[in-house]
């Protein structure tokens, strides 16, 4: 089934789709709580979770969600099903906005990861800043690789962030407050900050959050979304 974002458009995110982006983060927020107690973070962060959901915080969820359930029209499924899924071929296609470096490299094939692939993606998404180099989650590359397929974009989605070393993101703490988190998921190699070109940054969270997997936070402000391999969770910030 074909999968449409309702009503967004195609471009930057402007303070008229900030109401939208509130309504899809508080219905699809409240699911998770009700669905995932385990390791569901307090609000939004990009942190390790914390194993505790607040009576507040569902209380505020569910209650949006309905108030908001009575004046949004029910959304069409996401149609995530991949044919042949052990033996389809994944690649991944992106330009990294930091280095201008671009990817056009297959990390699965024959069922297996690629041993190459892999190391040409980690390279990719080494810390800029320090040149160190990790190995890059593959579960990160699989969510990525299936958000591609999902939105049916063949242009390079564009990465903002992959990889932080310790000492990078404590410096970018320093410099840009709460907005970065202690014990982000960049660093062990478990996220990326993403764009799709042509598209809004709504419309990739509404696609990555259809997927049903890992961490999506949205970011209108800074026009990018947060995509990780940790426990299910959404956020806006």
């Amino acid at each position: 089934m074909d999968f449409s974002p309702p009503s967004v458009s195609r471009g930057g995110d402007g303070t008229s789709q900030h109401g939208k982006a509130l309504a899809w983060v508080v219905l699809t927020w409240a699911a998770v709580c009700v669905t995932s107690a385990t390791g569901m973070m307090d609000d939004h962060s990009d942190d390790w979770p914390r194993a505790r959901l607040t009576r507040r915080g569902m209380l505020t969820g569910l209650a949006a969600a309905a108030a908001l359930a009575a004046q949004t029209r029910p959304s069409q499924a996401l149609d995530t099903t991949v044919p042949q899924w052990l033996t389809v071929p994944r690649r991944l296609v992106m330009r990294n906005l930091n280095t201008g470096e671009r990817l056009n490299t297959l990390f699965w094939r024959d069922g297996a990861y690629d041993p190459a692939g892999l190391a040409t993606v980690d390279h990719f998404f080494r810390d800029w800043r320090t040149g160190e180099t990790v190995q890059t989650a593959a579960s990160l590359l699989d969510i990525l690789w299936r958000l591609q397929m999902a939105a049916r974009f063949t242009v390079p989605l564009e990465v903002l962030s992959g990889y932080r070393s310790v000492q990078t993101n404590e410096m970018l703490r320093r410099t840009m407050g709460e907005s970065v988190a202690h014990r982000s998921f960049h660093i062990r190699a478990m996220a990326a900050d993403i764009r799709l070109p042509g598209l809004s940054s709504l419309a990739v969270a509404h696609y990555a959050n259809g997927l049903g997997l890992g961490g999506v936070g949205y970011y209108p402000d800074s026009n990018f979304v947060h995509i990780d391999s940790g426990p299910r969770r959404v956020w806006i910030r």
